[in-house]
């Protein structure tokens, strides 16, 4: 599952219901009052917050579940499941009890309120209890979706909640009565309707009905994990939320709404780090230590060079947007409160990775610890700063509390390497919370816009993630240090790799479908496929078309201009795919259901910029058991390992799309003269591939390699590799020639990235041309046997049969058949 589009979901799911939030604000405060609006604040709160009553059994849960990531784990996951169902649903009812039992006497005493306000309240106090148990039991629906990365799904359906649970309440306070007896009701039932389509999609994700059911065994790790996690939802509401009770105990209900409304407003900022950690989650729970902090520090840094600027411009606006959005009085009351507590969301918002990386290293308690030794020194403060400065002293009781426990856990989680580089971007967020200003026109705005484009600037330069996030649309046809940056942008962000899929097609109706067919069934789903047609003239096009409709990944085709011709056709779809990794795919093979899965695997390491695996061959449907290619077994050959100008077959291709970006792929250069023709796709892959970087060969036959009379090229079904014509040396010696001519012009012409790797495979290729220069000479029918001793013990001699490192190139087979066929003539 790619990370970065698991983001993307979370991002979406998390800025739809706050886009209706934004425009539904300011009628709530209309049609019910400030005072009722503060009321139902703590409602929605407490709603949030009933996850204190689930004993960490929903984060164990989601931590077991991400662990047990193999398929044929289903039985184990689902018990897992089942069990944390059954303890939650237990908690949950005894936290149902407890609110109903504990919340008349918070209600009569602790909020003030008017009278007929509280005995509203007290008769939705039923609802609130009988939410407790489903709240809970949502919670453990969705962490499972959450621990399979199922994020598109999850956050689809929570948006769904979130904007029934805004909209419900707004209209019955619009349309019938704005009395909390009734909204409060509405609330509750709103989001207990999420738990629907929650589970009928756990049903097939998890997948459930597989076996596993309620385990003892699984209660003692579910709450050794989970009890820390307790702590820290016993924890958390004090921590985040006593301030609002606070100021409606010692203020006011009113003054709850004027600090509720612009909490509410800045903490969407952490939607952002939400989304990335999150996503981090399931993905840090199977990681190995070194990966986890890798994941961990990259994300660091990313998030604080996203995060700096986008506070340092929410503390320039947020005073006139809510002078507009909420009117002149409110704002005068709220704005600066919001202004300082945008300091503490920068902080707030990086500590989100250090938190979920203690956790999935199975360090729960410490988390936990440190909001326990953060509690006193917490209410001391905001005890004293509600008392001496108002609705301040808790905005900066609250932003001061952030600040320190991201420390205390950058602290602890000591293997994220690096964060003390964020700090810079601190201090430019509390420069600009003392100049935010009130109009547009002034020296504060002034001094703000400076420091918008400071930090901006800074986020530039501290992060190689986010200058990829602003380049990453420039063309690759731009050279230099620029081109050279984004590509070692894109390596370093490489952090879960997205994966085209590349088919070039022309009336290829008769076999395309179970072709395609074959694509959606991957276990690991491609982020697009791209299909370039040549001018079909069958029902290609529209077989094409109605699949699209049927599969979750975008489907492209982009019909040539003019006939381009196979390799060409599959070089322009490669140019049109936006995925990190490129896999070429013929119109009339089937892919095994793990290929990609498997492929992309060993394309973890950036280093490797081509992987390939074994083949079956097949006709009339039916398997012939003969492999081709058919590598014995998994192996990394270094660049140049592996001879560049003998090739694999392009639909047993996946590789790094930086490969299109060295140079000009249409108009390759003609290094085979047979016919005149360039290198084909398949073979120009495999000769960058080689010459720049690692290649991986994979015994899985992982492709059934279709033969039919149609085949551009075709394989023999009885012999297995198809056969290869012999080149005389002569022939060799001449590619190889050319071969180093071209790679001397792409090292004047390329990016500072491959200058080297084009340089070495350049005097590559000379020494291969001058070596296969007199082995040509050996096998000379004019050489006599002196001339060929000397010049088979010259080769020898000089190293020329250790030029490559595999049977691909010269060794000892080489020198065995030159010595015997050349030299002594055993023929």
């Amino acid at each position: 599952m790619s990370l970065k589009r698991n983001t993307l979901y979370n991002l979406v799911g998390a800025l739809v219901p706050m886009a209706v939030g934004m425009v539904a604000v300011p009628i709530y405060l209309h049609k019910i009052g400030d005072a009722r609006y503060g009321v139902l604040a703590i409602v929605w709160l407490f709603l949030g917050y009933f996850g204190l009553f689930d004993p960490g059994i929903t984060r164990a849960a989601t931590y077991h579940i991400a662990r047990l990531s193999e398929d044929d784990q289903n039985r184990e996951r689902e018990s897992v499941f089942w069990t944390a169902i059954l303890l939650n649903a237990c908690f949950g009812i005894v936290g149902g009890l407890a609110v109903y039992f504990v919340g008349k006497p918070i209600f009569m005493s602790t909020f003030k309120m008017p009278e007929g306000m509280r005995a509203e309240v007290m008769a939705s106090l039923p609802w609130l209890a009988a939410s407790v148990p489903v709240s809970i039991i949502i919670g453990v629906l969705g962490g499972a979706l959450q621990a399979r990365e199922r994020f598109g799904l999850f956050n689809t359906i929570s948006s769904a909640s979130a904007l029934v649970t805004q909209l419900v309440p707004l209209a019955v306070a619009v349309w019938w009565s704005p009395n909390l007896h009734i909204l409060i009701p509405a609330v509750l039932l709103s989001r207990t309707v999420s738990a629907i389509p929650m589970a009928v999609a756990l049903i097939r994700v998890m997948p459930l009905g597989v076996g596993g059911r309620f385990e003892r065994a699984l209660v003692k790790p579910l709450f050794s994990y989970g009890g820390w996690i307790t702590l820290t939802n016993l924890l958390n509401p004090v921590l985040t939320s006593l301030d609002r009770v606070l100021i409606g105990s010692v203020l006011s209900a009113e003054a709850v709404a004027f600090y509720s409304v612009p909490f509410n407003l800045v903490t969407r900022a952490s939607i952002i780090p939400g989304a990335l950690s999150t996503s981090l989650f399931p993905r840090l729970s199977k990681s190995s230590d070194e990966e986890r902090a890798r994941l961990a520090g990259d994300s660091v840094i990313a998030l604080a060079a996203v995060m700096t600027p986008l506070i340092v411009i929410s503390i320039a606006c947020l005073p006139i947007f809510m002078h507009y959005w909420v009117g002149a009085e409110f704002s005068r009351h709220a704005a600066s409160v919001g202004v300082v507590l945008l300091v503490g969301m920068w902080a707030n918002g990086l500590a989100f990775i250090p938190y979920e990386h203690l956790q999935a290293t199975n360090r729960p308690d410490l988390v936990a610890k440190f909001h326990a030794i953060e509690v006193i020194p917490f209410l001391g403060i905001l005890w004293v700063g509600l008392h001496s400065f108002g609705l301040m002293g808790a905005a900066w009781a609250w932003t001061l509390r952030v600040v320190a426990d991201g420390l205390l856990l950058f602290w602890v989680a000591g293997k994220i390497t690096g964060w003390q580089r964020i700090l810079p971007g601190g201090l430019l967020v509390l420069l600009a919370s003392g100049f935010a200003p009130t109009s547009v026109l002034s020296t504060r705005s002034a001094i703000e816009i400076a420091l918008i484009a400071v930090s901006l600037s800074w986020s530039w330069w501290s992060s190689p993630i986010f200058r990829r996030l602003v380049t990453g649309t420039i063309p690759a046809r731009f050279k230099g240090r620029s081109a050279s940056a984004i590509v070692a942008v894109r390596e370093v962000a490489d952090v879960a790799p997205t994966v085209s899929i590349a088919m070039a097609t022309y009336n290829g109706s008769a076999y395309i479908l179970e072709q395609l067919e074959s694509l959606a069934a991957q276990s690991l789903q491609p982020s697009e496929l791209v299909i370039t047609d040549d001018g079909s003239t069958d029902d290609t096009l529209q077989i094409i078309e109605e699949f699209a409709r049927t599969v979750s990944f975008p489907v492209r085709v982009s019909p040539n201009s003019t006939r381009l011709g196979y390799a060409n056709n599959f070089l322009r779809a490669a140019s049109l795919c936006t995925g990190h990794l490129i896999s070429f795919c013929d119109q009339d093979d089937l892919w095994l259901p793990n290929k990609l899965e498997l492929c992309v695997a060993e394309l973890r390491d950036p280093r490797v910029l081509l992987v390939v695996h074994s083949a079956e061959l097949f006709g009339d449907g039916v398997p012939s058991g003969k492999r081709v290619p058919d590598y014995p077994s998994r192996t990394v050959f270094a660049p140049l390992g592996y001879y560049p100008l003998i090739s694999s077959f392009g639909f047993a291709m996946v590789f790094r799309r930086e490969l299109l970006e060295i140079t000009d792929n249409l108009n390759r250069p003609l290094i085979k003269p047979e016919g005149g023709k360039i290198l084909a796709h398949d073979q120009w892959i495999w000769f960058m591939a080689t010459c720049f970087g690692k290649l991986v060969t994979l015994p899985n036959a992982l492709a059934h390699y279709r033969q039919h009379s149609s085949n551009t090229f075709g394989a023999d079904m009885n012999g297995g590799s198809p056969a290869l014509k012999r080149y005389d040396y002569s022939t060799r010696t001449a590619e190889e020639t050319r071969a180093a001519e071209f790679l001397a012009e792409v090292e004047k012409t390329c990016s500072e990235r491959w200058r080297s790797e084009a340089g070495r495979a350049a005097t590559f290729f000379r020494r291969c041309a001058s070596t296969n220069f007199e082995r040509a000479s050996i096998y000379a029918e004019t050489a006599s046997l002196p001339r060929r001793v000397t010049i088979f013990a010259r080769i020898l001699l000089s190293g020329g049969y250790s030029i490559g490192t595999t049977a691909a190139w010269l060794g000892w087979r080489a020198m065995a058949k030159d010595l015997a066929l050349g030299v002594l003539r055993l023929r």
